[in-house]
């Protein structure tokens, strides 16, 4: 009797912790196949940044916070995407907004702002907006990293750590990174914690992304290097993936003006 209990017990376990029926689970020849099999799909991304620095010249503290929220639909077929991308920024107790409708349409991007549509593929913040991306760089994720897949009461997840660095080579933004800190003398950028975590229907489809990352930034200044202290959390949840899609081309992009200046 009380091997009887204990094999029925193993088993209990088992199951709960989701090792019975792992032969016919998932796997990540499963899940890049279903991410490359993704063509339509709506998304909803919310991303906060907080900066945390001490003046040189003042000793004062200063709190920087940052918050993107977009919400679109896309299309990979045809290369079109389309949403509502809008942002909040706090610092030295100024309040800074902004709302504005965006369509991209493979490598040409455009924002409405003040009720005109402009040009801003070229803009650093355009491609931002592209919540589709998201999908490409799990693809990558799993193409540089290991990772163990558990079930989930519904669904399953796999979660990783991660560094800032190869997150953005992963994503094929260093140009763009390495780039932007020598236009704004950045030294380096050091990671303190970081992790990718990604939940996934039982087909292998993503309607979960999460990323958490604590760094340290390093600017130049004429006689040191000042630390930032800077928080990323980005969150996106993925819907109606591969399900019927219209996106339509807003009127007056033909008259949209590329935008002089700063997009802000």
């Amino acid at each position: 009797m009380r091997r009887i209990w204990a094999l029925l017990l193993a088993g209990l376990v088992l199951f709960a912790s989701g090792c019975i029926g792992d032969s016919v689970g998932l796997n990540e020849e499963k899940v890049m196949k279903a991410i490359e099999s993704i063509h339509t799909g709506t998304y909803q991304e919310n991303v906060s940044i907080t900066m945390n620095l001490t003046d040189p010249s003042s000793n004062k503290t200063v709190d920087v916070l940052m918050k993107f929220k977009t919400s679109g639909a896309f299309n990979l077929s045809s290369g079109i995407e389309a949403g509502n991308f809008s942002l909040l920024m706090e610092y030295f107790g100024m309040n800074i907004t902004a709302n504005w409708p965006y369509f991209l349409n493979g490598t040409q991007a455009f924002f409405r702002i003040k009720g005109k549509w402009y040009n801003v593929t070229n803009a650093d913040i355009a491609n931002e907006s592209r919540g589709s991306l998201n999908i490409e760089a799990i693809k990558r994720l799993l193409n540089v990293k290991n990772v163990t897949i558990k079930k989930l009461s519904e669904g399953y997840s796999f979660r990783i750590n991660v560094t800032y660095w190869e997150l953005v080579n992963i994503t094929n933004r260093s140009d763009l990174v390495l780039s932007q800190m020598k236009m704004r003398d950045i030294e380096n950028v050091t990671t303190k914690e970081g992790w990718v975590e990604v939940h996934l229907t039982k087909e292998g489809y993503p309607v979960y992304v999460e990323e958490y990352f604590r760094v340290v930034v390093k600017i130049k200044t004429w006689d040191s290097a000042v630390p930032i202290n800077v928080t990323i959390h980005d969150v996106v949840v993925f819907r109606d993936i591969n399900g019927k899609v219209e996106i339509k081309a807003p009127e007056g992009l033909e008259k949209a003006l590329p935008l002089e200046g700063s997009i802000l």
